[in-house]
C-alpha cells in the first residue's frame, strides 16, 4: 500500500477514533514506516497515542485539533477486560462525584506501558477479558468498597448502583458471577454472591 493509500484509509476513518498500524491495510514494514512519518508531522491527520496506536485527529477548531481523551486512550491500550479502577470506577457508578487527577485502570495480567496521564493496576483472573469496561468497574467497587466512595455511601447504595446497572443492560448478572468466583479477592466474591441472592 502506498503513502496516499494509507493516507486514503485515514481520511475515510471517523474523527475522535483510535487504531492500529495493524489495522491499516498493506504490508506491515510499509504502514509502520508511513504511520510513523506522518505522527511526526504537525499538519498530519493522526496522533501516535503509543507504539502501534493512533487517533484520528477531528476538525480543528480556533482552539487547535484537541488530544485523545487519557482514560479512552488506555482502555483501547489495555484491550479486553480492561475498565475503571478506583475513583474512576465509584465514578462510573454513580458512587462518586470526585474526579480523580489521574484515572486509574484495571487490566487482567499485565498493564501496558507508555501512557501519560494514565495509572494502571494489573489483576490476575484473565476471566476478566470476557466483561465490558461497567463489569469491570462493578468488580472494582466491590473489591473496593467503601474506599474511593463518598463517605455517605453504604453498601446498600452500591448494591442498587450495581442493580441499577444489571436493569440497564450495561451488566450481565451471570458473566459478572462467573468472573467474580474466580477472583482472588474474597470481598469480590462473597459481594457477588449477596448481589445475586437478591
Amino acid at each position: 500500500m502506498k503513502h496516499n493509500d494509507i493516507r486514503n484509509w485515514i481520511s475515510s476513518q471517523r474523527p475522535r477514533t483510535f487504531f492500529w498500524g495493524s489495522d491499516v491495510p498493506g504490508s506491515i514494514p510499509a504502514v509502520e514506516s508511513a504511520l510513523s512519518r506522518m505522527a511526526n508531522d504537525p499538519a498530519s491527520p493522526i496522533i501516535r497515542v503509543r507504539q502501534g496506536l493512533y487517533w484520528v485527529k477531528p476538525k480543528a477548531t480556533k482552539f487547535g485539533f484537541g488530544r485523545p481523551d487519557p482514560m479512552a486512550a488506555a482502555l483501547v491500550a489495555a484491550g479486553p477486560g480492561s475498565g475503571p479502577a478506583g475513583w474512576s470506577a465509584s465514578q462510573a457508578l454513580g458512587l462518586s462525584t470526585q474526579l480523580p487527577a489521574t484515572p486509574l485502570i484495571a487490566v487482567p495480567g499485565r498493564p501496558p506501558k507508555g501512557l501519560a496521564g494514565v495509572d494502571f493496576v494489573g489483576r490476575s483472573n484473565l476471566s476478566r477479558c470476557d466483561l465490558n469496561q461497567s463489569e469491570i468497574a462493578v468488580l472494582e467497587v466491590m473489591r473496593d468498597f467503601p474506599d474511593f466512595t463518598d463517605r455517605s455511601k453504604t453498601w446498600a447504595d452500591a448494591a442498587t448502583q450495581i442493580h441499577n446497572q444489571i436493569v440497564m443492560g450495561r451488566v450481565d448478572r451471570n458473566r459478572l458471577l462467573t468472573c467474580a468466583r474466580n477472583e482472588r479477592n474474597r470481598r469480590v466474591r462473597d459481594r457477588a454472591q449477596q448481589l445475586m441472592e437478591v
